[in-house]
């Protein structure tokens, strides 16, 4: 709720991902905070779309909409583009490619979420990967410019540098080089920094 001497406002801000949308319970669920907190307006923001129940409800109960809204300061908080953008942005795309470690090993990825990914290794073993080390990664990356596969086996005990590794790589602002030991390395032009 935002409230002044002259108005008050409910708003209700969704960011939703991969075509949810926002619906007519959450048109409903804000016009009863309005209602309970004696608002004059209400608003809800949303970095996706509306359904068409949601809208029509909206109409009816003077809910203001604004729709694909993202602030001016685009995904970046502290001059960092955020992991979750990141993902969602290069990585949430790769599901169902194969993609090969350095070696040439090949990996299918069968899955990606929001969550984890779900591949099947070059010997065939079905695993999931939390999205946890990845963002881990990221942000190491960012902090320090570059991370070598060591340094992902270190605080990933699991069999799986290798696969974390390329699948980092497929973000455009990192490259891999062999200086002297495989690193992934931080683009700084490409990052605008």
């Amino acid at each position: 709720m935002a409230r002044n001497s002259i108005t008050s406002i409910a708003i209700q801000a969704k960011h939703y991902i991969n075509g949810r949308k926002v619906n007519y319970q959450d048109i409903m669920y804000l016009y009863a905070g309005k209602q309970l907190y004696d608002c004059e307006h209400s608003v809800i923001i949303t970095s996706g779309k509306v359904s068409d129940e949601a809208k029509a409800a909206a109409s009816k109960l003077d809910v203001e909409i604004l729709e694909d809204w993202l602030p001016k300061v685009l995904n970046r908080v502290n001059n960092t583009i955020s992991f979750s953008k990141v993902w969602e942005k290069y990585i949430l795309p790769v599901a169902r490619e194969k993609i090969y470690t350095i070696s040439g090993k090949e990996n299918t990825i069968v899955k990606v979420t929001m969550e984890d990914i779900e591949r099947i290794s070059s010997n065939g073993k079905k695993s999931k990967i939390d999205i946890d080390i990845f963002r881990r990664c990221y942000h190491f990356i960012i902090e320090n410019g570059s991370l070598t596969k060591e340094y992902i086996n270190q605080i990933y005990p699991k069999r799986a540098s290798a696969f974390i590794f390329v699948v980092l790589a497929k973000i455009p602002f990192f490259e891999i080089v062999n200086e002297p030991r495989l690193t992934l390395r931080l683009i700084k032009e490409k990052y605008n920094l």
